[in-house]
């Protein structure tokens, strides 16, 4: 948030800038600039983490990242103890996995 804004304009501003077409909304609260605007891709294994908190890149993600699989993976999966969720965005899909952990 910006400092001493109210958040009604800058909800209102952001709403205008993605009809517009300068941004991007991935999920509620999340926005990327769009592809004229920005000079870097943002990283997908940070948009999986910012998606779900307490969650962390694993499975085919993270062997294909390493080289281990051979594989191309499109989706960014992550595990998480929490509720699984799937998130199709502009910038590719990511799919949030439950797993169960249990404490000895």
């Amino acid at each position: 948030m910006a400092a001493g804004k109210n958040i009604a304009q800058v909800r209102l501003q952001l709403s205008r800038w993605v009809k517009d077409g300068r941004l991007i909304k991935i999920h509620r609260g999340l926005y990327v600039l769009s592809e004229p605007y920005r000079k870097v891709n943002p990283d997908p294994f940070y948009l999986a983490n910012a998606l779900k908190s307490a969650s962390y890149v694993s499975l085919h993600s993270a062997l294909s990242y390493y080289g281990l699989i051979p594989e191309f993976v499109t989706v960014v999966t992550s595990v998480t103890t929490k509720r699984p969720e799937r998130f199709g965005t502009e910038l590719g899909c990511f799919d949030c996995r439950y797993i169960f952990i249990r404490w000895l």
